[in-house]
């Protein structure tokens, strides 16, 4: 590696005086704000990009099923139901049920893909982790992959919250870790989660919906067949 001359040096003190002097906050007159030109969507009108999504239910309804299937087609570039997604990788952090996620990919490879299975950019995290605690780590691990990732899910909840769901504090950290996640790669961050007692919203403090760019309910009909609804989407 070639050494820097005095001036080279000098040149790089001086821009970096610079950045550091240059102030964060700043005011932008109206006529030059404009609507950017970033997609706005990981899958249209659906999950927002970036952002953070709830997608709640009972027990058993087949939330985590259908975040499954939605973020395959996102890694694969495949529309959900005619509507367009933005490609790219995804981390599934499994924190309970790593059987169960084994099996799903397994059936998802050998009903799409067959012998075509390598290649997908979709990545398992198998391990039940304290998210408040340890996502710091976590996002040292996805840094190790190739490309960032375009959404992160982290399935449950409640099996990565080491404290209390109905706890400001307790739930207010966690959105803060999932901020996090969602802030160091520009992403998606999908959360699922469990309903309260009567299931008619997501279980614990409101602190969570109140955070979320998108709240999606997952229920099961008398039939078995799975239902999503968008309860609210911002902006």
């Amino acid at each position: 590696m070639r050494e820097l001359t005095t001036a080279e040096l000098d040149a790089e003190v001086i821009a970096l005086d610079a950045r550091r002097k240059e102030p964060r906050i700043k005011l932008v007159p109206f006529d030059r704000i404009q609507l950017g030109a970033d997609r706005r969507y990981l899958v249209k009108g659906i999950i927002p990009y970036p952002g953070l999504s709830v997608i709640w239910g009972p027990p058993k309804s087949g939330k985590s099923f259908w975040a499954f299937d939605l973020v395959m087609r996102v890694a694969l570039g495949w529309d959900y139901r005619g509507r367009r997604v933005h490609q790219g990788p995804v981390v599934y952090c499994c924190f309970e049920g790593q059987t169960g996620i084994r099996t799903r990919v397994e059936a998802f490879k050998q009903k799409f893909l067959g012998e075509d299975s390598e290649g997908v950019p979709f990545f398992l995290q198998p391990v039940t982790i304290d998210l408040v605690k340890e996502h710091e780590e976590l996002i040292a691990a996805i840094r190790a992959i190739d490309s960032p990732p375009v959404a992160v899910v982290l399935d449950t909840l409640n099996r990565s919250l080491a404290g209390s769901e109905s706890s400001d504090t307790d739930m207010s950290n966690y959105v803060r870790a999932a901020d996090a996640i969602r802030d160091a790669f520009g992403c998606a961050v999908l959360i699922v989660h469990h309903c309260g007692i009567n299931d008619s919203r997501p279980r614990g403090h409101t602190s969570l919906t109140g955070a979320a760019d998108a709240q999606i309910a997952v229920k099961r009909d008398i039939n078995g067949n799975i239902g999503v609804t968008v309860e609210f989407l911002k902006d």
